[in-house]
């Protein structure tokens, strides 16, 4: 059984998620962005969830 992150979903959930609001195209071409460098927080926060901030913010 997949673990549940502090915030009550899984990782996967995160992603169905953030592809059923914006399309999973979009989420793939954005994932691979990032990838090549590009900066998105909020595509990493709505896949990483709040855990991502600290990544973000320099800490």
């Amino acid at each position: 059984m997949p673990a549940r992150s502090i915030w009550g979903v899984t990782p996967r959930e995160h992603i169905e998620a953030e592809c059923a609001r914006r399309g999973r195209d979009a989420v793939v071409a954005d994932c691979l962005a990032l990838l090549d460098g590009a900066e998105d927080p909020a595509l990493v926060l709505s896949l990483a969830g709040p855990g991502a901030r600290k990544y973000l913010d320099g800490q």
